[in-house]
């Protein structure tokens, strides 16, 4: 996953954090079948 500004407080994070890092998860695996690393 990666940092997210505004995502600081738990409660946030715990609303916005977890769709937010499920979509970085998938943009990470998307990445790496294209053959680009991060």
């Amino acid at each position: 996953t990666h940092p997210h500004p505004g995502t600081e407080s738990a409660t946030k994070n715990l609303l916005v954090g977890t769709p937010v890092a499920m979509m970085d998860r998938l943009r990470d695996v998307i990445r790496q079948a294209m053959g680009k690393n991060p």
